[in-house]
């Protein structure tokens, strides 16, 4: 009975979230732990297929980004990917989180566009938005702004919005895709380099 009250309550806070920039929806959520049951065996198979990914296309990592990094679940595998990683979220509930999960991370409140912790830091080796660009209003501008930060650029999404998400990225340059399954659920990565060098603001 109080995982069904605990799964009805997460069902109510996220109706009609995405796409809609809705932060203070999210600091709702993270007052249970754990509301997207990240330690099931489906988003462990996503975190170590994304990984598998992120290797093979790209290597040894000075420095990493991650985009919604929630809890840390995913931010503590992708460390094993690089030297330094950072990681944000707009939930400061869910970074106090993760802080306990991953103590050596740099973590930080806020969006990619105005975080206090990207400020005066240098482009990154990789930006990667896992399963985030549903709770984005603007989902071109935020990918223009992941090519500001980083020098490539990795994101995954499950399948039921690829309708929604399909043509901003396919605008992306030298794009890469690639997809994984686990039991019925399809996810999409996509990923590709930055040829130009915005500067930061």
């Amino acid at each position: 009975m109080k995982e069904f009250i605990r799964n009805l309550w997460t069902r109510s806070i996220l109706r009609g979230i995405h796409y809609g920039d809705r932060h203070s929806r999210f600091d709702q959520l993270y007052r249970i732990e754990d509301p997207w049951h990240m330690n099931n065996d489906a988003e462990k198979f996503r975190f170590e297929e994304t990984n598998r990914l992120i290797r093979a296309n790209f290597g040894p990592l000075q420095s990493l980004l991650e985009i919604g990094c929630g809890e840390g679940h995913q931010t503590s595998k992708l460390a094993e990917l690089c030297s330094n990683i950072y990681a944000l979220d707009i939930s400061s509930r869910a970074v106090e989180r993760a802080k306990q999960r991953c103590p050596t991370a740099n973590l930080g409140v806020g969006d990619l566009f105005s975080a206090p912790i990207l400020k005066g830091l240098h482009r990154f080796d990789l930006v990667v938005a896992c399963e985030v660009l549903y709770y984005m209003s603007d989902v071109p501008t935020t990918l223009a702004r992941m090519q500001q930060l980083g020098r490539s650029c990795f994101v995954t999404y499950v399948s039921d919005q690829h309708e929604h998400l399909a043509a901003p990225l396919a605008q992306m340059p030298n794009r890469q895709t690639a997809e994984f399954t686990h039991k019925e659920v399809l996810w999409h990565a996509v990923w590709w380099s930055v040829e130009s060098t915005p500067k930061l603001a």
